[in-house]
């Protein structure tokens, strides 16, 4: 892994949506979760909706009519991924590693599942 300190990575630049279809597809539920057809179909309308746009320094992100600003650092970054230190304020960052999978399209884990992105023309 090659560790950069660089603000942004050319990569991340541009707006990108979460992908519903993609990720729905290989969401997987906690054995013994309780979750029909109908509770399902709900679950996964909350996907698609998720926009980050990515400056030099900064991620603004929106769900539904949600919308937040990040500041982000690239800390480290390989030819697969980059992994953010981004936060509301210094006090609340966290990292976040993205995994880039082809032009156009990333994820990110969440637990023990992954929300697919794609780019998105803004």
């Amino acid at each position: 892994m090659t560790v950069r300190f660089n603000k942004s990575d050319q990569r991340l630049l541009g707006t990108w949506r979460s992908d519903r279809a993609r990720t729905v597809q290989f969401w997987g539920f906690k054995k013994g979760a309780r979750i029909g057809p109908v509770r399902r179909k709900e679950f996964a309308k909350m996907f698609g909706k998720l926009t980050w746009r990515f400056t030099r320094n900064r991620c603004y992100t929106k769900y539904n009519e949600i919308e937040h600003t990040l500041s982000y650092t690239v800390v480290a970054a390989d030819s697969d991924s980059v992994v953010l230190r981004w936060g509301e304020s210094p006090d609340d960052e966290q990292l976040l590693q993205i995994h880039f999978e082809s032009k156009g399209r990333f994820h990110v884990v969440s637990g023990w599942n992954v929300e697919f992105f794609r780019r998105v023309a803004t």
